[in-house]
């Protein structure tokens, strides 16, 4: 879709070299995204997506100021989400004169939030924290997926590796499978 601001005619306006600390600052303190940028500058955002691929310093400060903002801020917030977090509740009454006072400071406890420490958790350190999936694979209608020969030669591995006793529990375990797998509708 075009940007309704690339209709206006005249000149463009000038790049100017302070324009990349500004945009850092705004990026950084505000949150800023690239249309409000556009209308912290007064131009397009078309005109922002030019600027910065004609100056990598106004480019570089969007990118830090950006980055620093969801570091400092975003995170912090998720982070607190995450443990739980305690504040203080504060009442205010008109008093007898017309006058807000405090009447009460309760301090209260947000409960972690398992969602919030879940993603930190899978975000952080994905190796240890991996959603995993159990996944069962099985052949048409159900049938194991593997043919005679492989499941043979595993049990003979097994018995040779493991013992008899641990082949029998492994066809006890196909049996109950098979028997489930036939069972449904």
């Amino acid at each position: 879709m075009k940007d309704p601001d690339d209709s206006k005619t005249g000149p463009k306006p000038k790049y100017q070299d302070d324009f990349a600390r500004q945009a850092y600052v705004a990026c950084k303190e505000g949150g800023f995204t690239d249309v409000k940028l556009a209308a912290l500058f007064n131009v397009s955002k078309s005109l922002i997506n030019n600027w910065k691929k004609d100056h990598p310093k106004f480019y570089d400060a969007l990118k830090r100021g950006k980055d620093e903002y969801d570091c400092e801020k975003i995170e912090a917030a998720l982070n607190k989400r995450a443990v739980g977090f305690r504040y203080t509740e504060t009442t205010r009454e008109l008093d007898g004169n017309s006058v807000m006072v405090i009447t009460k400071k309760v301090s209260k406890f947000v409960a972690p939030d398992t969602k919030a420490a879940e993603f930190w958790l899978c975000n952080r350190n994905p190796d240890r924290w991996r959603k995993l999936k159990h996944v069962e694979l099985a052949g048409p209608g159900g049938s194991n997926l593997l043919g005679a020969e492989p499941v043979m030669a595993f049990m003979v591995m097994l018995e040779k590796l493991a013992g008899p006793e641990y082949v029998e529990k492994f066809k006890e375990g196909l049996a109950k499978h098979d028997s489930s797998a036939n069972s449904k509708p």
